[in-house]
């Protein structure tokens, strides 16, 4: 009952206590908008939704959408083909003897993750921060771009298999630990100098509200809802520390936010 969609779903029934609401979360940890797709395209129409709510995390999402980028050849990705979205498969974890015999040792997991950590902080010498930052880079790194190239596409899919099901598509902008929380920057910015000079805690964000007005998206941005909370209340978190995402305080903002902006289209209709 701690969830984002069992708190909105509350807080929707609270809004509007004549309708019946039904909050049905398909969202998975550590997945990016192609896998987001896959999820909508194959088991959330089932549903029949009225409304597909969009969460979009720049803080991880164009990573994630890239083989190039996150480096982790067991999940699905989508590549362009001129306008064209092809899907590449995930490798089988489970291909050769060696590998299935280790992924029944408990050690396994915990080494396999350690590697994907390693590998999503390494560092690019001519930058000197993790490669989790280059999405505020002022100009983007030819991954960076294509990246966002192949995300734009799949948001545009996402838009459109929502539509032909009938069901109203909204995109949803998070707001990330370190766009939000003043501290968490400045220690970044200490730690790597080199952030201060050559990234922009805007650049996401504006480049997601120039993809939204381009294609005529419904689009909400949660980050000045976030930033007003913590500009009143500056000693409190809403993000945990190490992974960046919401806590529990961060998660009833969250859905505070969600149900005024539903809670609109609902009454508007």
């Amino acid at each position: 009952d701690q969830t984002l969609g069992k708190i909105l779903e509350k807080k929707l029934s609270d809004g509007l206590p004549h309708k019946k609401f039904e909050v049905i979360s398909i969202g998975l940890g550590d997945t990016g908008t192609a896998q987001q797709y896959l999820a909508l395209k194959y088991y959330g129409l089932k549903y029949n939704p009225d409304l597909v709510v969009h969460l979009f995390l720049s803080a991880n999402d164009l990573k994630n959408n890239s083989l190039a980028l996150q480096k982790d050849p067991y999940r699905p990705y989508l590549k362009l083909e001129g306008e064209k979205l092809i899907l590449i498969p995930p490798q089988n974890k489970e291909e050769k003897i060696f590998k299935n015999l280790l992924r029944k040792l408990r050690i396994t997991g915990f080494i396999l993750t350690i590697r994907q950590m390693y590998l999503e902080k390494r560092i690019d010498p001519s930058l000197d921060y993790p490669i989790d930052y280059y999405v505020y880079n002022k100009i983007y790194t030819r991954e960076y771009l294509s990246s966002w190239e192949i995300t734009k596409a799949i948001i545009k899919n996402v838009k459109k298999t929502a539509e032909l099901n009938r069901s109203r598509y909204l995109l949803v902008a998070s707001a990330n630990n370190e766009q939000v929380n003043t501290n968490v920057w400045d220690g970044l910015q200490k730690k790597y100098p080199k952030l201060k000079y050559q990234t922009s805690l805007e650049k996401p964000d504006q480049l997601i509200k120039k993809f939204c007005n381009i294609e005529a998206l419904d689009c909400t941005y949660m980050l000045p809802e976030f930033k007003k909370f913590t500009k009143a209340n500056p000693k409190v978190t809403t993000h945990y520390k190490f992974d960046g995402h919401w806590n529990n305080t961060g998660t009833n903002i969250a859905a505070q936010f969600l149900a005024n902006y539903i809670l609109k289209i609902v009454r508007n209709n």
